[in-house]
């Protein structure tokens, strides 16, 4: 024999559940024939009220937020009340003011009631030691860099800039709520400034002059021909005191327009739009093209012994290798380009 077994639900596949939930089962061999019941009912039937939930006919209905149990929908018709609410002589559920309990908050915050619960919020940073609610007026005592006022009872900001010689030389005093920093004065005062800025110098620093309406200007020296340079030196005007810089490696003399622009190149290297360029003295085949090779250096060029060939310690001239006293086996001798262009041993 087979047995099959139908799972039903509660209240049948009509009314499963009465009608306040849902149910897997109900006449198939599926599920578990158990009520799945919607948010406000509860039991197997879903036939009673959730907490927080009171009776309404057929129906069950929200209590109110203060209650945890209730029979109507009121404060006064509670039950029992929910966390952070009491119930009062008249058998109303009330708001507990937990901010009436002492230390509740930690040091440096307050309490803030709201209605069945409490927040702790952060005092003003004027107070020290506390406070009993927002701003600077519910301080206990004001912190370092605030003061109290009389007329207000508020904690106020100390300008500490407001007091004689608070920063030392050569720097400005900035106040900020309860402190203050002490700032740099711009390069070119000298003797200390009031405020940011070259204008606010009290006196100017070297290479610097008093401007009316902008305060102190960087003097060019270079220009007034205060600077004196070396030959192969430019004059490079800079905030404050200018100076000497070499010019580019190639040059003799260059421009006061940079030190990279030539006017008169090293020897072996070409003045072209401005720039020193290297001469291939190669080009004019000044190394004997029968014993030497000629190789190209920036501002010179060299001589070197062809294969099989050896310089001559006594006339300096490549020579075929041949056993012989006054020969040294592939010697070098390095050649410049004299005023006259010809090659040099």
């Amino acid at each position: 024999y087979i047995y099959i077994i139908f799972i039903e639900c509660p209240g049948g596949a009509s009314k499963p559940c009465n009608n306040r939930g849902t149910c897997k089962g109900s006449g198939t061999q599926s599920g578990t024939g158990e009520c799945e019941c919607n948010t406000e009912y509860t039991g197997p039937e879903c036939e009673d009220c959730k907490d927080n939930y009171y009776k309404d006919g057929l129906d069950c209905k929200k209590c109110h937020k203060s209650c945890k149990s209730c029979n109507g929908s009121t404060n006064q018709e509670c039950e029992s009340c929910a966390d952070g609410y009491i119930m009062d002589d008249e058998k109303r559920c009330i708001d507990i003011d937990e901010c009436e309990r002492k230390d509740i908050c930690k040091v440096g915050e307050f309490c803030f009631n709201t209605e069945g619960s409490f927040r702790c919020h952060h005092c003003d940073p004027a107070c020290k030691d506390g406070c009993t609610g927002t701003g600077r007026l519910s301080c206990t005592n004001c912190s370092n860099g605030w003061t109290r006022v009389e007329l207000t009872k508020a904690c106020e900001d100390i300008n500490e800039c407001d007091q004689e010689a608070i920063c030392p030389i050569g720097t400005y005093c900035i106040n900020n709520p309860g402190s203050y920093v002490c700032e740099p004065c711009h390069q070119a005062c000298s003797n200390g400034c009031s405020t940011a800025g070259p204008q606010s110098c009290n006196a100017c620093a070297e290479g610097y002059m008093l401007s009316e309406g902008n305060g102190c200007v960087d003097i060019n020296e270079c220009l007034e021909k205060k600077v004196k340079c070396s030959s192969g030196q430019i004059c490079v005007n800079r905030d404050g005191p200018d100076s000497c810089e070499n010019c580019h490696s190639s040059c003799l003399e260059c421009s006061s327009t940079g030190k990279s622009d030539c006017l008169i190149c090293k020897s072996g290297l070409a003045l072209i739009n401005g720039q020193c360029d290297d001469i291939n003295e190669c080009m004019d085949n000044p190394c004997n093209s029968k014993t030497e090779v000629c190789t190209n250096n920036i501002g010179s060029y060299k001589c070197t012994c062809k294969h099989g060939f050896a310089r001559s310690k006594t006339s300096g001239q490549c020579i075929e290798k041949k056993k012989g006293k006054d020969i040294k086996s592939e010697e070098k001798l390095e050649v410049t380009t004299p005023s006259d262009g010809k090659a040099e041993l």
